[in-house]
């Protein structure tokens, strides 16, 4: 067969030990870019947790802020629960949104926060844990009234879903 092609068998040696000589550069190469690509990608990874840091310790500093506390205090204190007017967020008067909805959109990023997985919702729950089930409680009616008022059942929906969050947790604790 070999005589018929008339291919000397030095030069189909030669063939051969090229395209081995080939595959094994080609499979150097391709281990060596997947370590190249491991390293970014471990890099990558401390970039996000130090970002992660830095916005966690951000949102800490608002949450342990004196303003924020004042708002807060006064959602639980004083803001009427029972909500007896029916009223929604945005049917308060202007000195009591400037107090309450800050805090509700606060909440509301928070549970952004943990749903698109930007952070270890632990972080959040062992740091905010009863405070957000409180302050959701004081809010619910007006977060309801403002839903129905405004057609927009997606409105605060993840201050509730991280409310709902909390308390799955410290159920299971």
């Amino acid at each position: 067969m070999w005589n018929e092609l008339q291919i000397p068998l030095g030069l189909l040696i030669v063939a051969i030990v090229g395209l081995c000589a080939s595959i094994i550069y080609n499979l150097v190469q391709l281990y060596l870019h997947n370590r190249h690509i491991k390293k970014y990608e471990d890099q990558l990874n401390l970039e996000k947790k130090s970002l992660n840091l830095q916005i966690l310790i951000d949102i800490f500093r608002e949450y342990r802020g004196w303003e924020f506390k004042k708002k807060a205090k006064y959602i639980l204190e004083e803001l009427d629960k029972n909500n007896k007017k029916g009223l929604g967020l945005w049917d308060l008067d202007a000195e009591i949104q400037e107090k309450v909805i800050p805090v509700c959109h606060f909440f509301d990023f928070i549970g952004l926060f943990v749903a698109k997985k930007y952070t270890d919702p632990d972080f959040i729950i062992d740091f905010m844990d009863q405070n957000i089930i409180d302050i959701w409680n004081s809010l619910e009616s007006y977060i309801q009234n403002t839903r129905r008022n405004s057609g927009r059942q997606d409105y605060q929906n993840k201050f509730e879903e991280l409310k709902d969050l909390i308390e799955q947790n410290m159920q299971n604790n």
